[in-house]
């Protein structure tokens, strides 16, 4: 199984186990909002270090949390590399100071069938990138009964709009 390892633990979250779930225990907000749906489907979540935007990242994901457990988590990244596609990390796993938390493979092979070629698999596109990474150790500490599955997609700025008619699937929520 193909397992990306932690790239910005240390410098944009921590890199213990037991400093993360410390950290987080700290931005975790006081009281949520109370206007929002039922069953939300989404949630934008910034993707800086954890100093400058944890808080603000916690309160969303503590907001979905309130209201239901999702099965899969769909992550969408900005690239800040370059890439030709957008792009998959459509097997194996992430590594992250609070353990693994694998791809819904199942998922990932119905995008990549949906989107033809707006999308590739291409696990390379994901080796430095910070966006994804700094999500899923929030994932994996506020969702514990959950099975800690993603799928987590790179996307090109000027393909976004299509890219996301292309995963549009509401059984992932």
């Amino acid at each position: 199984m193909m397992v990306r390892e932690p790239a910005v633990a240390g410098r944009f979250y921590p890199a213990s186990a037991a400093s993360c779930r410390r950290e987080m225990e700290l931005l975790r907000p006081s009281s949520l909002p109370t206007d929002l749906p039922d069953r939300p489907v989404a949630g934008v979540v910034p993707h800086a270090g954890w100093t400058f935007s944890g808080g603000t990242a916690v309160r969303v994901l503590e907001s979905i949390r309130a209201r239901r457990t999702p099965k899969t988590f769909l992550v969408f990244g900005a690239c800040h590399y370059p890439v030709r596609r957008n792009a998959l990390f459509a097997s194996g796993g992430w590594n992250t100071p609070l353990g693994l938390v694998e791809v819904d493979e199942r998922l990932a092979r119905e995008v990549r069938a949906r989107a033809g070629d707006l999308v590739e698999d291409n696990p390379l596109a994901h080796e430095d990138e910070h966006s994804i990474e700094v999500q899923l150790p929030m994932i994996r500490h506020l969702f514990l009964e959950a099975p800690h599955e993603i799928l987590d997609h790179l996307c090109c700025h000027h393909r976004i709009r299509s890219c996301g008619r292309g995963v549009q699937n509401d059984s992932c929520v």
